[in-house]
């Protein structure tokens, strides 16, 4: 929420724009449900909390005096209300200690929001020993913790987290530390009871009613700290900000009850609050008669999980509604591809010239798909600023296997004449021997003269689609795909039937994912399929024992994880990819030589020039910052425009489809500008905006795919937009 566009927003809300507060709200909506649904205690209605939040939020907006401090603000209303929420549920369990009313005894389970984040998102066991000791925390810890878990997540800076608290970041730091211990020391009395077989421990626990206290965590952990078979379990903690940072906001549905009351109160809030001297808003607490008449969590999406799971799952089990922890099944679900060879690297010549002086040289052309590149057009049909005309729902995109097909991802290039589609993890939606086979990744064959179908070829032991991206002979040798597996993007063509795909590989031991740096493969397709051969880098920045595969390691920004494009003219491929700093960063390179990374160039927006050579990058060097792009997509030729195309989600919500456009790759691109909705209104949540303009080379219209979670199902759905 701190870029230009979020600014803008915030104006145009506070000053009443009905249209802004409803996105607005719905911007805000993921993060007050984060912060106190991560916070809150097994006997608070997280739900009402949320609402009340909402509510408001947004009765205060015109107070808020600094756009800027939107976020810092945000979180101070939410635990406000969640102290509120807090005060009134120790009333009532003073007023039942006697005997005043008849409450239950014990919470609802429907309303125990640490639980449902671990039934309802892909945790691995120690992010699921994290959920479950936020129960153990003081609730003053509970609440930094939810704060916390943001900043690391990269949803709230250590300024934004201090100002939401009032008080200094220095303090602030001491108050993380001492949280932290006492986390730790909650994940290890979560350990310790899963152990079970301790006698004493077992006397030490007779008289505790099962409920998680701050009392019974010290009495525990005393136990622990004497006994050494208890405390095995929770002797090697990972770290937790490896555990946390990975995992997304919760998105409530977009379409709730809870979200709807909170822009029907904001439609009718008068507009004069008072501000206040700090840049906050002066609120009272706003009227609560506006409430939802159904639990949000009874609908609540497992949603963005799977988002940045590139492959953390080896099968779904339809008796848990969602994937299982990595592990292999009883029988290989996935057969390992043959194709393992690693490729030596080709002679490549040194590139010479820039993009301004190269002679243009087009896209490699040949009978079927198309992939537009500057030069197809002498002069544009339309005129900038890109505007759409028409957008037409052509439904869910389907497959020849004869059943449906659960994917996420979704993007799309052109080899020898063939689209072919890449997908994230593709999981047969058929039970088999009690589990749903699947791939870490797979490739698909689209069909040009229909667009909502695609046909699988390169097919698994089970009939599911087989992983594209191989494994090399050592890794099926220490674990194969229950341990390993490979993330792959959209490919480019930069020679005539020579074709690139940028991969992520992630290690899955021990049941944590950890990213380990990205590479290069080799494309190869023909009407029968498409063959990936990872290539062995001249040069490495990787310094593990990854470097005979992978170009950089897991410190250095994932080129190619956003997406990749070829601009014939200069030769050159260009990639742009999330770093473990906030942003998208881009690099580019000699087609010819992309295994090879002392030929890269990385690109600093904050210089607006290119340099060589690795460093340590920071927000100012990204191209897009964190809330200036939402998904993963690729930049492609519009030969509408002349120009080049960037189309994403319009929101991290996934239900617009927005565009940017830019004379060169690295910019300077346009802010972006809604040209569709995608999902519609109440129909869950949306992510991975991806353009396919091989189905239109004129560029007048452009497909878009995006993937669709609702309940456990993930599921590939196309729109066709015409431009003006």
């Amino acid at each position: 929420m701190s870029s230009e566009l979020d600014d803008d927003l915030v104006v145009a809300a506070r000053g009443g724009d009905p249209a802004a507060r409803q996105e607005l709200a719905a911007r805000c909506l993921p993060l007050v449900y984060t912060v106190v649904g991560r916070a809150a205690e097994r006997d608070l209605d997280v739900d009402d909390i949320v609402q009340e939040t909402m509510v408001d939020l947004m009765t205060g907006l015109p107070g808020l005096r600094e756009p800027g401090r939107l976020r810092s603000w945000v979180v101070t209303v939410a635990l406000r209300r969640l102290a509120d929420a807090r005060g009134a549920a120790r009333e009532q369990r003073l007023a039942r200690a006697g005997g005043l009313t008849e409450l239950s005894e014990r919470p609802d389970p429907a309303s125990d929001f640490s639980g449902l984040v671990i039934l309802r998102q892909a945790l691995t066991r120690e992010q699921r020993d994290v959920a479950e000791a936020t129960r153990w925390l003081d609730p003053a810890n509970r609440d930094l913790l939810s704060l916390w878990w943001l900043e690391i997540g990269g949803h709230l800076t250590r300024g934004e987290v201090a100002a939401a608290v009032g008080r200094p970041a220095s303090h602030v730091a001491v108050q993380v530390q001492r949280m932290r211990e006492q986390l730790d020391t909650s994940r290890r009395v979560v350990a310790g009871l899963r152990g079970g077989d301790c006698a004493v421990l077992a006397d030490v626990t007779e008289s505790w009613d099962g409920e998680p206290d701050p009392l019974w965590r010290k009495r525990i952990a005393r136990h622990l700290q004497s006994c050494p078979a208890c405390a095995e379990g929770g002797r090697r903690l990972i770290a937790p900000e490896r555990l946390l940072a990975g995992l997304p906001l919760l998105v409530p549905p977009p379409g709730s009850a809870t979200l709807a009351a909170a822009t029907t109160a904001s439609g009718t809030a008068k507009t004069s609050g008072a501000a206040s001297t700090s840049g906050g808003a002066n609120i009272g607490h706003a009227a609560t008669g506006v409430r939802a008449g159904t639990s949000l969590l009874k609908f609540a999406l497992p949603a963005v999980a799977a988002i940045g799971l590139t492959a953390g799952v080896v099968a779904c089990r339809p008796d848990q509604g969602g994937p299982t922890e990595a592990a292999p099944p009883p029988v290989a679900v996935v057969t390992p591809s043959t194709r393992t060879t690693t490729e030596a690297p080709k002679p490549s010549p040194t590139p010479t010239g820039t993009a301004t002086t190269a002679p243009a040289t087009k896209a490699p052309k040949s009978t079927g798909f198309v992939y537009p590149a500057p030069g197809d057009r002498a002069e544009a049909a339309g005129r900038l600023p890109a505007r759409a005309t028409k957008s037409e729902n052509l439904g869910q995109q389907k497959t020849n296997l004869g059943t449906n097909i659960i994917r996420d991802l979704g993007f799309s290039g052109v080899v020898s004449g063939q689209s072919l589609w890449t997908y994230g993890d593709t999981i047969l939606d058929k039970e088999i021997n009690g589990i749903k086979p699947m791939a870490y990744d797979a490739v698909a064959l689209g069909i040009q003269d229909d667009p909502s179908k695609i046909n699988f070829k390169n097919l698994g032991g089970f009939g599911q689609p087989d992983n594209w991206v191989p494994l090399t002979a050592r890794e099926n040798a220490t674990g194969g795909v229950s341990r390993f597996a490979m993330g792959g993007t959209n490919v480019i063509e930069y020679a005539p039937g020579q074709g690139l795909v940028y991969y992520l590989k992630n290690d899955r031991q021990g049941g944590v994912n950890r990213l380990l740096g990205a590479g290069v493969a080799r494309v190869k397709a023909d009407k029968t399929g498409a063959t990936a051969t990872r290539t062995r880098p001249v040069h490495s920045a990787n310094t593990g024992e990854d470097k005979d595969t992978l170009l950089w390691g897991p410190d250095d920004p994932w080129y190619g994880d956003i997406g990749i494009t070829y601009d014939p003219r200069d030769k050159k491929v260009y990639a742009y990819g999330n770093g473990p700093d906030k942003g998208i960063y881009l690099a580019r390179v000699p087609a010819a030589r992309a295994d090879d990374v002392t030929a890269y160039e990385y690109w600093d927006e904050s210089r607006k020039a290119w340099y060589t050579g690795l460093r340590k990058v920071g927000e100012k060097q990204a191209i897009f910052g964190l809330y200036e792009n939402y998904g993963q997509s690729n930049a492609f030729w519009s030969n509408h425009y002349n120009a080049w195309m960037y189309v994403t989600s319009g929101d991290f919500l996934g239900k617009t489809i927005a565009v940017r456009t830019a004379p060169k790759l690295e910019g300077p691109w346009t802010r972006l500008t809604k040209v569709s909705d995608a999902c519609p209104a109440g129909d869950g949540a949306c992510y991975a905006v991806a353009p396919h303009p091989e189905y239109d080379e004129t560029g007048r219209t452009v497909l878009v795919s995006y993937t669709q979670v609702a309940g456990d199902k993930m599921t590939l759905h196309l729109r066709r937009v015409t431009f003006e």
